[in-house]
């Protein structure tokens, strides 16, 4: 699905791309004695704690099945919805009634929308295709901080490279260095959105060995197959399906947005995936990669821009922009080149993910 438009991809003499080949590394079959064998650890290692774990939700299919799945497993979850100022009605009702029928306790954490806005037109002004940074940077800080303030190691994600495929670096790049540079050269309020982050190498350095937290990724744990998972959550919570990624009046337009700037769909990284788990053919994703944009874009873009307060024209000006990647700014990415090794052996050991060594260096 990904051809030479995308910077430093590598293709083999049958025209397979280096990205095709790390995903089919990532897609291994998985053991189902390990998810029994690490629910049963979570289980007696907090035994005395109000809960178990931490799932971030946000009322869409992977992160509802997450909290589905692990409170049918016996664990004792609170689901943490970070607000990135984009939720949509449907995900706020999903949200109500899946948490009412689980009886899951429920907490949303949310920022002041100036600090959230000034961050998404910074990333818009620094021209890079990372223009969902302002919601990653927020997400990851605020549950890697609750973790530490309440004393739960374990996060469960409904993310993982192998359903969803790991997007090139070009494509895709966070690090708390490249963050402060764009909120330094293009955000208004810079001091108060640099508070938003906890991804300085201090933070890293306290969550993983002061307060360690384990991010698991559940999609590489177990059998995942999202037709099934809509089934069951349909039948079993009243859960709705409005189409992928539809917790996010943001998401869209931001798939829009790379793709015309970047001449880079964000489904090919997912349909790849999907092609080498064997759950689409290559002709499938072709045609959907065919088909014409979503017909209520214009509308999308309008409530964008409306909530952002900038205009249409403002809004064209910034896609206009001469499009650049993580390169073009400050990045702690040399320093991780020379530290490779360590982060090649913190990985393995499990320290980190293992996706991490994989995306800094395989991507």
């Amino acid at each position: 699905m990904l051809d030479s438009t995308v910077k430093n991809i590598r293709f083999d003499k049958n025209g397979v791309c280096s990205l095709c080949h790390l995903n089919k590394k990532l897609n291994k079959i998985p053991d189902k004695s390990k998810i029994e064998h690490l629910f049963k650890r979570i289980q007696h290692k907090m035994r005395h704690r109000e809960y178990d774990c931490i799932v971030p939700f946000s009322g869409g299919v992977d992160s509802t099945y997450v909290l589905y799945y692990v409170k049918k497993a016996g664990l004792r979850p609170i689901a943490v919805h970070s607000d990135n100022g984009w939720v949509t009605d449907i995900s706020r009702l999903n949200m109500e009634k899946v948490v009412g029928k689980l009886d899951v306790p429920f907490i949303s954490l949310s920022k002041d929308w100036k600090i959230m806005s000034d961050l998404y037109l910074a990333t818009l002004k620094a021209s890079v295709p990372e223009v969902c940074l302002a919601c990653e940077v927020k997400s990851i800080s605020e549950l890697s901080a609750f973790s530490a303030e309440k004393r739960i190691p374990y996060i469960f994600f409904g993310y993982s490279p192998r359903t969803e495929g790991l997007s090139p670096l070009s494509r895709h790049y966070i690090d708390n260095r490249y963050f402060k540079g764009i909120v330094k050269r293009f955000a208004q309020n810079k001091k108060a959105t640099l508070k938003l982050t906890k991804l300085s190498p201090a933070y890293l350095i306290y969550f993983t060995f002061i307060r360690p937290i384990k991010y698991i990724l559940l999609p590489s744990l177990i059998d995942w197959d999202e037709l099934k998972i809509k089934k069951i959550l349909e039948k079993e919570l009243n859960w709705k399906d409005e189409g992928r990624h539809s917790d996010c009046l943001y998401y869209q337009v931001a798939k829009y947005i790379v793709k015309k700037k970047f001449n880079f769909d964000r489904d090919k990284t997912l349909f790849s995936s999907l092609i080498n788990s064997g759950k689409m053919t290559r002709e499938e994703a072709i045609r959907l990669l065919n088909k014409a944009e979503i017909a209520d874009i214009e509308d999308r873009i309008h409530q964008v821009t409306a909530r952002l307060g900038i205009s249409r024209r403002e809004f064209d000006n910034l896609l206009s922009l001469e499009p650049k990647d993580f390169t073009a700014y400050p990045t702690y990415y040399p320093f991780f080149r020379m530290i490779r090794p360590l982060i090649w052996l913190a990985c393995r050991c499990r320290l980190h993910l293992n996706m991490l060594y994989e995306y800094f260096f395989l991507t």
